[in-house]
C-alpha cells in the first residue's frame, strides 16, 4: 500500500511539474494553436457588438457550414459564428459559449450529431486547455482532471515541433464574423470528394430520457440570464439511410433531448442533408455553395420563431 501511495505521489508531482512549466519548453500543438486563434477572432467579434446578438455554437460543422454574415443580413441583427472544433466535445463548447452569452442574446445550438453524451475528455481538449484555458479544468468533474492534466506528453509536443518544421502551422482562413473563408468548391479535389463520399454512418448515442448534466446546466444558465435558446441541425452529407423509416430514431433522439429541456428545435434533420457536390473536405463541412443553402434554411427557420425586420415589424425575441 505504501509503495502504491509513493507511486501516486511521484506521478502527481511529475504531472504538476509538467503542467506548471515543463510543457512550455516545447511548441504548442498545431490543433491547439489553430483552435486558440479561432476563439481569439470569434471572441473579438462578440466584443465588438454592444447589444443583443445571435451566437451560433458548435464545432467545425458550424464554422464551415453556416455563414454569420449571411444570417446577419437575413435577421437584421448581428450574428457571430462561434463554431470551432467538435473534438473539444459538447461540454467544453457549451462552457465556452456560456462565458460570452449576455442578456438578450439568442444562442443557436447546432452541436454535431453524436456529441450530446456524457463524454470522456478527448486528446484535442487536453491539448487545448493545457495551453489556452487551464481554468476550465477545475470546473469539470473530478474524473476528468487526470485525462486533462496528463493528456499531453512530451512525445506529443516533440512531434508537434517536427510537424511544424516540416509543414508549418495550419493557416487560419476566417473573416470578422467568424466564418471560414477557405471552403471553396473549386478547392475540392477528386481525392477529397471520394474520401467524403466514403464517410461511414454517424453513431448516435444520445438518450433523450437522460440529457447530459452539462446540457441541463447550460439551459438553466441561459434561462437565468435571459438568453433565448434554439437548437439547430448540423449540416452534413446526405445518405440514403437517413430517409428510411426503419432507421431507429437516430437523429430523432437529438430532437427529443432538446425538447425534453424545453429548447425549440428548428426544422427537421432532413432539412440539413446535402448532396456530395455541396460538401468541402468532410461529410460535416459544406463548401460555400452548400453553406449558402444551409444558412438560408436556418435563417428562414429562425424568422419563424422571432419577428425578423425583413418580414415586417421590429425584431422581437421570445422568452425561452
Amino acid at each position: 500500500m505504501a509503495r502504491l501511495a509513493a507511486i501516486f505521489v511521484c506521478l502527481a508531482l511529475t504531472g504538476a511539474g509538467w503542467f506548471a512549466g515543463g510543457r512550455f519548453l516545447l511548441p504548442v500543438p498545431d490543433d491547439a494553436h489553430w483552435i486558440g486563434e479561432l476563439y481569439s477572432v470569434k471572441e473579438q467579434a462578440l466584443q465588438r457588438i454592444g447589444g443583443p446578438k445571435v451566437i451560433l455554437v458548435a464545432g467545425s460543422s458550424t464554422y464551415y457550414s453556416y455563414s454569420a454574415a449571411q444570417l446577419t443580413r437575413r435577421l437584421r441583427r448581428p450574428v457571430v459564428n462561434f463554431g470551432t472544433h467538435a473534438g473539444l466535445g459538447a461540454r467544453y463548447l457549451l462552457d465556452r459559449a456560456q462565458r460570452d452569452m449576455k442578456t438578450g442574446d439568442i444562442v443557436v445550438l447546432a452541436i454535431e450529431d453524436g456529441l450530446l453524451r456524457n463524454e470522456h475528455p478527448t486528446d484535442v481538449l487536453a491539448r487545448f486547455v493545457q495551453f489556452y484555458d487551464p481554468g476550465y479544468i477545475p470546473r469539470t468533474d473530478p474524473p476528468s482532471w487526470a485525462p486533462l492534466l496528463a493528456g499531453v506528453s512530451a512525445h506529443d509536443l516533440w512531434r508537434s515541433r517536427v510537424e511544424e518544421g516540416l509543414l508549418g502551422r495550419t493557416r487560419l482562413h476566417i473573416d470578422a464574423a467568424g466564418d471560414a473563408t477557405d471552403n471553396l468548391a473549386s478547392a475540392v479535389t477528386p481525392e477529397v470528394k471520394a474520401m467524403v463520399a466514403a464517410t461511414p454512418l454517424i453513431s448516435i448515442t444520445t438518450d433523450p430520457s437522460d440529457p447530459p448534466a452539462y446540457l441541463t446546466r447550460f439551459v438553466a444558465a441561459a434561462r437565468a440570464r435571459g438568453v433565448t435558446l434554439f437548437a439547430a441541425w448540423s449540416p452534413m452529407l446526405d445518405l440514403p439511410v437517413y430517409h428510411q423509416p426503419s432507421d431507429p430514431g437516430r437523429l430523432g433522439a437529438i430532437s427529443s433531448t432538446y425538447e425534453r429541456l424545453g429548447v425549440p428545435v428548428l426544422g427537421a434533420p432532413q432539412d440539413f442533408l446535402f448532396p456530395l457536390a455541396d460538401t468541402f473536405n468532410s461529410a460535416f463541412h459544406l463548401n460555400e455553395v452548400g453553406r449558402a443553402k444551409a444558412t438560408a434554411k436556418l435563417g428562414d427557420l429562425i424568422c419563424r420563431q422571432i419577428r425578423c425586420a425583413a418580414d415586417g415589424g421590429a425584431p422581437v425575441a421570445p422568452a425561452l
